[in-house]
């Protein structure tokens, strides 16, 4: 007997090791939001990111950007507020409070909830996909979102 029945949709998580494997989450997000014409997706990110990949992640950005797709942004405090972390026509960022800071990134994309490190040797990715995961993590999102001054 299964748990599940078989008109289920199952839940996957992978591990991606590496920077390559970082750079492969980054291009599956960017596939899911032309594919399924994603408007707004909703982003914790510490500022390791652009440190690990400076080139790589200007790049990313500005073919995301073409695709119109909005992002909530959340950044620890101290996060230098340069053009890839300050508010601008794709993005509006929010700062969580210097007792709330954090390391590591999280992007929520339609069903796709991705888990970054960028620390030192510790670059990597988490991947869930998952309607009622990505559902959870957008609500408490959201729920931070509105807390935290504009």
């Amino acid at each position: 007997a299964s748990l599940f029945s078989k008109d289920s949709i199952y839940p996957s998580a992978k591990l991606y090791i590496g920077k390559d494997g970082v750079k492969h989450v980054f291009e599956m997000l960017l596939t899911k939001i032309k594919d399924e014409k994603i408007k707004r997706i909703h982003v914790y990110s510490d500022y390791l990111l652009t440190e690990q990949f400076p080139k790589y992640f200007s790049d990313w950005r500005k073919r995301k950007n073409e695709t119109g797709t909005y992002t909530q942004l959340i950044v620890p405090f101290g996060t230098p507020m340069t053009e890839d972390y300050s508010s601008n026509e794709f993005r509006e960022t929010r700062v969580m409070p210097e007792k709330f800071s954090f390391l590591g990134s999280l992007d929520i994309c339609g069903s796709l909830c991705s888990f970054f490190s960028f620390k030192d040797k510790e670059v990597y990715s988490i991947v869930i996909d998952s309607p009622i995961v990505a559902e959870m993590l957008t609500k408490m999102f959201q729920y931070v979102w509105e807390t935290l001054k504009k």
